[in-house]
């Protein structure tokens, strides 16, 4: 069964290929999951967090036309998404006294086009207007530290529903990666995987070490978020086992 929500089709690395309906029962825990997750970055940043995508080589860019889930064999699956919400305050700068200028000099206008606010900040006719072709004109979003916190706490939470992924096996991992934004900046966002060991070592399948960075755009004040759980943890999670403190404790949750 086609899904009908926008959720793209997962990426599924395996070391042998999957029966149809197997393939088709791991397509759907997936497509639930990564529009559950949707669901709540929707809920928590007051706007619809685009799903991002993810490859599957060792140092993969982020496409817009790749898909956003992917399931890769030893390690587990990863959702991703972009929000458009800074997750990280803006940097404090220092503020210098400028020599007077003329207001409307060839300087103070080049002044405003490079560092004034969006949109130029200046006279009709200005260098510093940013809108046209090349540049969209998009609002700067303030950063607004409850609905980060917010948005953490329930991505925290959605993890117990990854107990009905049947691909997933105990000890694989769930991660969540929810890019933000500084506005109108641009990044990459990089997924750089690299398998520890060829072959099973005392019965146990070849582990899988993956890490997430950003490259470009305003890092400072965009930030990236990254949740990481394993499936028994969420388990237990879902089933009343253990609190939410307790599962929070087992989870690991990066911002920068």
């Amino acid at each position: 069964m086609e899904p009908r929500s926008r959720v793209a089709r997962p990426v599924i690395v395996t070391g042998k290929p999957l029966e149809a309906k197997e393939l088709a029962g791991v397509e759907e825990d997936l497509g639930i999951m990564a529009r559950l997750l949707e669901k709540e970055i929707e809920r928590e940043t007051g706007s619809a967090g685009t799903p991002n995508a993810l490859g599957i080589p060792l140092i993969t860019r982020i496409d817009s036309r790749s898909p956003a889930v992917l399931l890769l064999e030893g390690y587990g699956a990863v959702f991703t998404f972009q929000v458009r919400l800074p997750l990280l305050p803006p940097p404090v700068r220092k503020v210098e006294k400028q020599p007077d200028r003329p207001v409307d000099s060839p300087w103070e206008r080049t002044r405003r086009e490079l560092f004034g606010p969006p949109g130029g900040g200046g006279r009709e006719g200005d260098l510093g207007r940013r809108g046209g072709e090349g540049w969209p004109d998009r609002p700067e979003v303030a950063y607004d530290a409850k609905k980060v916190e917010g948005l953490k706490k329930a991505l925290l939470e959605s993890l117990k529903h990854a107990a009905n992924i049947r691909q997933l096996k105990p000890d694989d991992y769930v991660t969540i990666v929810v890019q933000g934004s500084g506005g109108g900046d641009s990044a990459e966002f990089i997924m750089e995987s690299r398998t520890m060991t060829s072959t099973s070592v005392n019965g146990e399948r070849p582990r899988v070490e993956t890490s997430f960075r950003r490259e470009g755009g305003d890092i400072a004040r965009a930030g990236l978020l990254t949740l990481r759980a394993k499936k028994s943890d969420a388990a237990d999670f879902a089933a009343g086992k253990v609190s939410v403190e307790e599962f929070a404790r087992r989870t690991v949750v990066n911002l920068n």
